[in-house]
């Protein structure tokens, strides 16, 4: 935009450059409350996302989110978001922090919310649908307490609001909240024009008032006296009116009080080309005089404040403007765009007052003096009235004239643009409140030190007051201000500042509010970006989440970590603030965790702060802030920070701090590894121990560290570290580590302590190293070395074995267990032989056998103290070394245990010695220990017994210990160690005829003999068992169970004859099985008497013995009193050759008379499995037939019969007759089943089952053509019938007749089942169910109680029938009809129709069910009637049912209907249709229309009303209005497309339009009528229909765009016209391809252009330039143009064909060609000449490629003037490349500019010497004066003396006269005799000198006077001096010290220190 005009405009940002969709750019999505945050809200895959972008630094946050709406707070990075939550009508509303994550509160809200936004810091305002709410919110937690967060309700909303249904477009209350506004728009006629309402709101008054406008707004501007008065602004438009009308009103002033309120109204027209163009921003900018109006066509208004007079009108962007904010530096406002760009707005004061100046605006004058005047425009002398004011104590006035200046040249340094200077200012953190002359800090100090009048504010408060009224205060105004406040411990004032916005945040201030409240200080480093304070003050709140997500935020920027980490350190925690800190963090981490809804998916914010909130000290926070950072891996400078804290002695931190950063243990951290030990060691010997211990760090200088060590005696760590060997002899030797400390035989006599391994916790001793150490420490030095010193240390007496035997341990895989043990030997040292072996036992895997279990001897032993090998040192050592342990071969295993145990012997460790012999595990030579313990001969010879023992050496023990007379022994080991030998040791006794007292002695004392079999064994071999017989007696009578001994005495009796029956029936011990092998031979009645005790164990044995022996009635006794069916099975087995002899002793006497039900139950069980059936016939025979207690047993019965059934059918009749006690219906259901249909009637006659037994009889008929001839009558034959109700509930049950005992038999019914599934299975084929149901518990219970329910399921089931013929079946039916008229049974009579319908007996059937009155088969008469046609006889039938049975049933009633149809009785149709029935009138009329009877069906729709199927009635029977009709009823739009398809067909337009008119106003059915239309070639007709459907309000996109490709296809004429005015209702997209295929170019490119597709648009004239190219068309579109391939398209387009104008095409396009581009291009084409004038124009942007062409345009023009301008003017350019060309160039004017590039490129010697070639004298002065080098100016004057040049000689002296040294000039002329010339350098010299020195004499007679005068008057006020002063300091920019001249005394004008040009007396208008 041009620098004059008075409108400022710059684009702050663009958001698409965000990756932000443009769609995302509207009302609701996009939220700006200030300059420095925007956010958006954006939709990306079904995903929102929200973007915060910092407008200063653009910086963008994406984060998703669940939010429904957005807005961000005015100054902070505080979003608020808005949710819905699920399932729940309620709104969730939560506000958050996005950089400190903290979730500042939430609420939820029951209430729709219409709109929302931040009024002020603290507050939102919500409207709602009904009622508007302020939500007030403390922000930075500063308030305690439940009111901290409130909902407050303001007002309820305007009636209006709700009736148009208005959007809302704007909210805002006054300063002070006393007023409310409230704004929104609305349309009655889709959008043509826009109506607007406000609703002006007194929270005093609690009234409102409605107006009707746009938009309103609140502020203050500048009244008399410089004294602010707040007022009200709004636009007024009435309905109906083209006028607006502006008013500014005060309304807090009431006219009571005597004055008039001020108020200004004024018309105003925002008619523009956009007619529905109105305003939706409206601010009164106080410090600036004006009013800013925004509309949505992107239009600026600016009216004056005094006269409301429109001063500016400008456009300022394509696209329309959608929101709109203050700038919160109070110099404009921001807008954005539909494109996402944002705009800042702003006035340039020179210009606005210039433009006004220059134009006709009434009031002009009065509005210049105004702005000028109040608001410190450019033109009134400002400086003088400030030092009026000041002169007359008016600092009041004074402080308003500072903050009302304004001083536009701060801005050009920075841009030539004053919108664009105020956003780089703002971005690089200017603060543009410093505003030379006078609001600067020389001016405040003044401030400070100006004296304070009696009962007045001090002056510099005054000038805070009105900053603070007035403005926002800058830098060092909120320094100077907030320094008291901080002293005083006035937080709540730095609370309300920072909220109202009134102080600049800064470094500085944030250092100074941190003593009194971390928060707060936060919250100003995050405003000024403090970045290493931020991350300071996050580490002191404990927020260290923050902490890496700002380091990740800010990864561009450098923090000093070490700077950081010393201001952590030096913060001092206030007294009371940390607790307020701490409980204010508690707060807020408690209200996180009250959350309902989370918007954010980022994790991190769901807690304000990570970790603990408790009080920690500094040092703790910095100690986590390093341990953070390694962490994280963050690089810094660990070096510095260690430094520091070990200067401050802070050595726990330090250490703290290393552990962390040196854990990864690197090469490179030597220098600190030593440094951490070194200061460790010095100072705390316990931490350095510590760190030792966690043996992390290995690349420290160990040297060193050891001989720190070894200096504070810490011998183990100085061996640790050593590497010498002399200096490790040294360290040992000081240890006297091997040196024995006390008596050897006390230290290992079975006390010694334990050890647990650890080096920490063993023993210390020795000056402090451990056993476990030097143990471990040994591994570390070489072989050699580690045997010669071990051996060295074994030598003499004093030898300290716990130190020597670990190490030995540790080593005797490289010096050799044999070497070890033979040293030991050398010296006679058992012991250690001893403590070696003991200590490898468990370590070398061949010496035990591991997967043993030990054998324990407790018994044996009365001491039960532990092994020394369980309690030493020596046996728990720690093993190292486990190389070659396992390649022992068993011969040094032997020797080495042999060794350990004759150690044993020789030390007399007699303990040892049986713990070792008695281990099972250990492995020794078995062999040669046993043949050495026996030459030892120990008196106590328990070792031996246990080798003994262990390898079976037991008979050679007895032998031993009875040779030897060690008796006692014997019995110990018999009796204790191990009495499972006793046999053996009973054995060898006998053997060496020992006496039987001994023999019976040790006997009797063996209490529990596990291996009693053996000793029985051992004496039957010997033949004296009978002399065991009183011990066996006596072990019996104890008690003892064994078998063997039972066996041996049953042995014993049956030999000696006592009694042996009675013993083997009495007792249950002995082994049956074999002691009746043993009697088979000598008594089989014996065996017999065994087999039988066994209780089934020895079936098979008995079974053959008494066949064997012919013993088959006690055979058959035994089986039926067994009960086993699996000895029947084998008894009955046909391969049994004794079979029919137990069968005829079964059924001959034993089965009848056993009196037991279960033994009868089991023996017919095992007949029937074995298919037996005539035998079982033959004895159910004699159980049921012949009087038997049995014999009314119900079940038995029923198992006779059923057996009969299927044996032998001939007698079943003849049970039937004869018994009566048995389940008939079931039984008649198997005999039907085996087609015994005869005896099946005769039992359901029995039974008086009347309908099974009638279904039996008419089988055939019923079951004809079914899947199983009695499938159908076996389901109902099992059924029970209602005439019988006494049926048992199962075929076996249990008769009540008979006691307990009887009532028993056959009990187990399910096994009967079982057996009889089987036993008939091989004679037919039945289903599993039917067979289950028959002889199952459970089927066949009894009678169905509801016999018409199984009927009725029985009818239900429809199968396709074959015809039958009724005379096969005639005898059947006959009997059926003699039996039903018999019982006259209803459902006899049911069946009997059901079998005459069948047999297609229509009549006859008819009459059978009306005589059964059951209705259930109805249906299938209907169904064989309509068959037949018999609908006479079906109406009779039908008529019947309804009378007799009151049935009211859907399908009688609609069959009925349909038979009245059928026959053409309309006259009975319509009575019984308009009478109460139950017919399905839809049903019955939906088959009459598809059997095409319209007429009937069009009475029953009609009826109903069904107008659907109505109109398809009166389709077919083409009454086409009455379809109309019905179809205009029926609502639906099927029967529409049905209605007009029809008529289509039939050429009845008429109708089918009628029908069209409502499809068209579906899209869904648009193209398929069309396609109707079109087919059929109605062209017109169509047309007709859409242009009629176009005046429908419920018209659609498709209709218009239909409508317009009809056009262009057919009409093409009217096409143009028709998008003129439907362009915004079609789709726009669909018609630009209809029309490219038409080829009506000129439409396509309106369509693009009404569609914002310019590019396309000019793309589709570039190319179709013949058809499409329209001038003014073309001229407009080609602005908005954004592609830059397009653009240069153009360009070649108008070379081609209009070349003559591209310089006016270049102009418009000036802004968006690449000139870069654009230069290459006419380079190729040779066309640089065209845009010659064009590039002169716009060299003025510097550009590189503009500048090269034109020079070298005016290169080879030899345009040296032109060239000159250009290199002087513009720099951007290969200025060596230039040269170069122009160096040698044949005019000398070219070669000059050469001369000048050499000097702007700082070549002075270069272009020196080119300038003197070309005696251009005057360019070389001139060159060597600026280069301001004195070689180069000496050069040249000695050059000049050369050529003897007098007058190029003095004006080198005159140009270059600051810069040259008299006494070097004295030299020169006196030499070169050039002194007339040099006369006038010299005569300025000394008037210079002399000037200075006067100035020098005034200052000090001025310093001596201003004593004189301190002391006469020290207390008097003079006004002089002040003005003095400040006349003074005014002209050195309002410094202290006066102005010093420069170094050569030269004259320093006023204009020197004037920089702003704010002195010049000469303006246009003055105070």
């Amino acid at each position: 935009m041009n620098q004059n005009n008075p409108l400022s405009v710059a684009l702050a940002d663009t958001l698409s450059t965000y990756g932000i969709q443009n769609e995302s750019f509207r009302l609701g999505n996009v939220s700006i409350e200030g300059d420095k945050f925007i956010c958006v809200k954006e939709s990306v895959n079904d995903n929102t996302q929200v973007v915060v972008i910092n407008l200063y630094n653009k910086m963008s946050t994406r984060k998703y989110m669940k939010a429904e709406s957005v807005i961000i707070h005015p100054n902070d990075p505080i979003l608020a978001l808005r949710g819905t939550i699920k399932n729940v009508n309620t709104i969730f509303l939560q506000v958050f922090n996005i950089e400190t994550k903290e979730k500042i509160c939430s609420l939820n809200l029951n209430e729709y919310m219409n709109y929302w936004k931040w009024i002020n810091n603290d507050t939102i305002a919500i409207v709602c649908e009904r009622n508007v709410y302020h939500w007030n919110i403390d922000i930075h937690n500063t308030r305690k307490g439940k009111d901290s967060n409130t909902l407050t309700k303001v007002f309820e909303k305007a009636q209006v609001f709700i009736d148009n249904n208005s959007q809302i477009l704007y909210y805002a209350t006054d300063k002070e909240m006393k007023w409310c506004i409230l704004c929104g728009i609305s349309t009655q006629d889709q959008g043509k024009s826009i109506d607007g309402y406000m609703q002006l709101y007194s929270c005093e008054k609690k009234l409102h008032q409605t107006i009707e406008g746009f938009i309103g707004c609140f502020g203050s501007f500048i009244f008399d006296n410089w004294d602010l008065k707040p007022l009200f602004c709004f636009i007024e438009k009435k309905k109906n009116t083209s006028m607006s009308r502006l008013h500014l009103m005060d309304i807090y002033s009431n006219k009571s009080e005597g004055n008039v309120p001020y108020k200004i109204v004024k018309e105003i027209n925002f008619v523009n080309e956009n007619l529905n163009d109105f305003p939706i921003y409206i601010s009164l900018n106080t410090l600036q005089g004006i009013i800013y109006v925004v509309t949505k066509c992107s239009y600026v208004y600016i009216f004056d404040e005094s006269t409301l007079t429109q001063l500016v009108k400008e456009k300022i962007s394509e696209e329309n403007i959608f929101i709109c904010s203050d700038s919160k530096n109070g110099e404009g406002i921001y807008a954005v765009s539909k494109k996402g760009k944002i705009y800042y707005i702003t006035v340039n004061y020179v210009a606005l007052v210039n433009y006004l100046k220059l134009s006709n605006i009434d009031l002009k004058d009065k509005i210049l003096k105004n702005l000028c005047l109040k608001y410190g425009y450019p033109g009134c002398d400002y400086i003088s009235v400030y030092k009026k004011c000041i002169n007359e104590m008016d600092f009041k006035r004074a402080s308003k004239i500072i903050c009302l200046l304004k001083n536009t040249k701060i801005y050009e340094e920075y841009s030539n643009c004053l919108a664009d200077s105020i956003l780089i200012m703002t971005r690089k953190n200017i603060d543009i409140r410093i505003i030379p002359p006078l609001r600067t800090q020389q001016v405040l100090n003044s401030f400070k030190s100006f004296k304070n009048t009696t009962g007045q504010l001090s002056p510099l408060l005054l000038y805070f007051s009105v900053l603070l009224e007035y403005d926002k205060l800058n830098t060092y105004e909120s320094v100077e201000l907030v320094k008291p406040v901080v002293l005083q411990k006035k937080k709540e004032y730095l609370e309300k500042w920072i909220k109202d916005d009134k102080l600049t945040c800064s470094e500085e201030l944030g250092d100074l509010v941190k003593v009194l409240d971390l928060r707060l200080a936060l919250n100003i480093y995050l405003r000024c970006s403090a970045h290493n304070k931020i991350i300071s003050t996050y580490c002191l709140l404990n927020m260290f989440n923050n902490v890496l997500s700002y380091i990740n935020n800010f990864k561009q920027f450098s923090f000093d970590f070490v700077s950081i980490f010393i201001t952590i350190v030096n913060y001092e925690f206030p007294c009371m603030g940390n607790e307020k800190e701490t409980s204010s963090m508690s707060d807020l981490g408690s209200q996180g965790k009250s959350e309902t809804m989370d918007f954010f998916n980022d994790s991190s914010s769901t807690n304000a702060n990570d970790g603990n909130n408790s009080k920690s000290s500094n040092n703790e926070i910095a100690v986590q802030y390093i341990k953070f950072l390694c962490e994280n891996n963050i690089p810094f400078d660990i070096n510095n920070i260690v430094d520091y804290l070990l200067s401050r002695k802070k050595l726990q931190e330090a250490t703290s701090i290393l552990l962390d950063y040196l854990k990864d243990n690197k090469p490179e951290h030597k220098h600190l590894q030593t440094k951490l030990f070194e200061f460790n060691l010095y100072n705390n010997v316990q931490v350095a121990e510590t760190l030792f211990q966690m043996d992390i760090f290995t690349y420290y200088d160990k040297n060193r560290i050891a001989y720190i060590c070894e200096e504070k005696g810490l011998f183990q760590r100085a061996l640790e570290n050593y590497t010498s060997i002399n200096d490790i002899k040294r360290v040992i030797t000081k240890s006297t580590c091997f040196q024995k400390s006390g008596n050897m035989n006390q230290n290992f006599d079975g006390d010694i302590t334990s050890s647990t391994g650890n080096s920490t916790n063993s023993m210390s001793f020795n000056r402090g190293i451990s056993l476990e150490w030097i143990k471990n420490y040994f591994a570390t030095l070489s072989d050699a070395m580690c045997q010669d010193i071990l051996f060295d240390f074994m030598k003499g007496n004093k030898v300290n074995m716990e130190v020597v035997i670990p190490i030995c341990v540790q080593y005797y895989n490289k010096i050799g267990i044999k070497k070890i043990i033979n040293k030991f030997e050398e010296n006679k040292n058992y012991e250690g032989i001893f403590y070696f072996i003991s200590s490898i036992l468990t370590e070398l895997p061949n010496l035990t056998n591991r997967g043993n279990n030990n054998t324990s001897y407790n018994n044996l032993n009365d001491d039960t103290s532990s092994s020394v090998l369980l309690s030493s040192d020596i046996g728990n050592v720690t093993r190292y070394s486990k190389e070659n342990t396992s390649n022992l071969n068993i011969e040094d295993v032997h020797y080495i245990m042999f060794k350990y145990i004759e150690a044993c012997v020789k030390i007399n460790n007699i303990q040892e010695l049986d713990r070792i012999c008695k281990d099972k595990n250990v492995r020794y030579n078995p062999e040669q220990v046993k043949n050495f313990l026996k030459e030892c001969k120990l008196s106590d010879p328990r070792p031996l017994i246990y080798v003994c023992d262990i390898h079976n050496y037991i008979e050679e023990l007895a032998e031993y210990l009875y040779k030897n007379s060690l008796l006692k022994y014997i019995e110990v080991y018999v009796i204790k160690v191990n009495p499972s030998n006793a046999h053996k040791v009973i054995g060898v006794l006998l053997d060496l005829d020992a006496s039987e007292d001994f023999l019976l002695n040790i006997l009797n004392n063996i209490k529990n003999i596990s291996n009693i079999g053996n000793l029985i064994e051992i004496a039957e071999k010997r033949n004296r068992l009978k002399l065991l017989l009183p011990w066996l007696e006596s072990r019996s009578n104890e008690g003892y169970e064994n078998i063997e001994l039972h066996n041996a005495l049953a042995k014993i009796y049956i030999d000696l004859n006592k009694d042996p029956e009675n013993f083997l029936k009495n007792n249950n011990f002995y082994d049956k099985k074999m002691i009746g092998k043993y009697c088979e031979d000598l008594d089989p009645h014996l065996a017999y008497t065994a087999y039988e005790m066994s209780k089934g164990e020895c079936d098979e044995e008995l079974i053959h013995i008494t066949s064997k022996n012919g013993l088959f009635k006690l055979q058959a006794k035994y089986l039926v009193s067994r009960q086993s069916m699996e000895l029947w099975k084998m008894v009955l087995d046909e391969s049994n050759k004794y079979r029919k002899n137990v069968i005829d002793q079964v059924i001959g006497s034993t089965l009848i008379e056993s009196n037991n039900a279960d033994e009868i139950t089991v023996t017919v069980k095992a007949f029937i499995e074995k298919k037996l059936s005539n035998e079982l016939i033959e004895l159910l025979e004699k159980i049921v037939l012949h009087n038997s207690e049995f014999s009314d047993n119900k079940n038995l019965q029923n198992l006779l019969i059923l057996t009969a059934i299927k044996a032998d059918s001939k007698k079943v009749m003849e049970y039937i007759n004869r018994l009566d006690n048995f389940s008939g219906p079931q039984i008649a259901s198997v005999a039907y089943e085996y087609k015994l249909r005869e005896e099946a009637f005769v039992i359901y006659k029995k039974f008086n089952c009347h309908t099974s037994a009638i279904s039996v009889l008419l089988d055939n008929i019923l079951c004809f053509n079914q899947g199983g001839k009695g499938a159908k009558l076996r389901e109902h034959a099992t059924r029970a019938d209602s005439e019988f109700p006494h049926a048992e509930s199962s075929l076996f049950s249990s008769s009540n007749d008979y006691d307990h005992s009887r009532g028993n038999v056959m009990q187990h019914s399910d096994d009967y089942t079982r057996q009889f599934g089987e036993y008939s299975s091989s004679y037919r084929e039945k289903d599993e169910s039917v067979m289950g149901s028959v002889v199952g518990s459970g089927v066949g219970s009894g009678v169905d109680a509801n016999n018409s329910d199984t009927l009725r399921n029985y009818e239900e089931e429809k199968q396709e029938e074959k015809v039958l013929d009724a005379a096969v079946y005639e005898d059947d039916l006959n009997r059926a009809i003699e039996y039903a008229q018999k019982c006259n049974n209803n459902d006899v009579w049911f069946i009997l129709g059901k079998a005459q319908l069948k047999l297609n007996k229509i009549i006859d059937c008819i009459d059978s069910f009306v005589k059964s009155n059951i209705a259930d088969a109805y249906k299938e008469v209907i169904e064989k009637c309509k068959e037949n046609n018999f609908y006479e006889h079906l109406i009779t039938y039908l008529n019947t049912l309804r009378e007799q049975n009151c049935l009211k049933d859907v399908v009688i009633d609609s069959e009925l209907l349909y038979a009245y149809a059928k026959l053409k009785k309309i006259t009975e149709m319509t009575k019984f249709v308009t009478s109460t029935n139950s017919a399905n009138l839809q049903l019955i009329g939906d088959r009459l229309y598809k059997e095409q009877e319209y007429e009937a069906a069009k009475i029953l729709y009609s009826n109903i009303p069904n107008n659907q199927k109505l109109t398809f009635c009166y389709l077919k029977l083409k009454e086409y209005s009455f379809a109309v009709d019905a179809a205009k009823k029926a609502k639906s739009l099927k029967t529409w497309k049905e209605v007009n398809f029809i008529c289509v067909k039939y050429k009845q337009l008429k109708y089918a339009h009628i029908a069209g008119l409502q499809l068209i106003m579906h899209a869904d059915h648009l193209d398929e009528i069309i396609k109707i239309y079109e087919k059929k070639k109605y062209i017109n007709e169509l047309m007709n229909l859409l242009e009629n459907g176009l005046t429908n309000e419920r018209a659609h996109v498709g209709i218009y765009t239909e409508l317009g490709i009809l056009y262009a296809k057919y009409k093409p004429e009217k096409l143009m016209e028709y998008i003129r005015n439907y362009s915004n209702k079609i789709n726009t997209r669909k018609l630009i391809d209809i029309c490219y295929n038409e080829y009506l170019l000129k439409e396509v490119v309106y369509l693009y252009i009404s569609y914002d597709e310019y590019n396309l648009a000019v793309d589709t004239i570039i190319k179709h330039s013949p058809t499409a190219y329209q001038q003014d068309i073309f001229m407009q579109v080609i602005h908005k143009v954004t592609n830059s391939d397009i653009i240069h398209k153009v360009i070649d387009f108008y070379i081609e064909e209009n070349p003559l104008n591209l310089y006016n095409l270049l102009k418009i396009l000036e802004n968006k060609i690449d000139n870069n581009r654009l230069v290459q291009t006419m380079k190729k084409s040779n066309n640089l000449p065209l845009i010659q004038t064009y590039l002169e124009d716009i060299q003025g942007q510097n550009i590189t490629p503009v500048n090269e062409t034109l020079n070298e345009i005016y290169l080879q023009n030899d345009d040296y003037i032109s060239l000159r301008n250009s290199v002087d003017e513009y720099d951007n350019f290969n200025q060596s490349n230039l040269i170069n060309k122009l160096e040698n160039h044949k005019l000398p004017e070219m070669r000059r500019i050469a001369a000048i590039l050499y000097k702007k490129n700082k070549k002075y010697k270069e272009a020196i010497y080119l300038s003197k070639k070309e005696e251009q004298y005057k360019d070389a002065i001139e060159i060597a004066r600026v280069s301001k080098n004195n070689i180069y100016i000496e050069d040249l004057i000695n050059y000049f003396i050369e050529i003897k040049n007098k007058e190029a000689f003095c004006a080198c002296l005159i140009v270059c006269y600051d810069i040259l040294k008299p006494d070097y000039i004295l030299e020169i002329i006196w030499y070169s005799g050039f002194k007339d010339q040099a006369m006038i350098y010299f005569i300025q010299i000394l008037s210079d000198y002399t000037n200075q020195i006067d100035i020098m004499k005034k200052q000090i007679e001025d310093m001596q006077k201003e004593k004189k005068m301190n002391k006469s008057a020290p207390n008097d006020y003079s006004l002089n001096p002040i003005s003095g002063q400040f006349t003074y300091s005014l002209n050195n920019n309002l410094s202290i010290m006066p102005p010093q001249g420069p170094a050569h005394g030269s004259y320093t004008t006023s204009s020197q220190f004037d920089k702003y040009g704010m002195f010049n007396n000469g303006g246009d208008m003055r105070f």
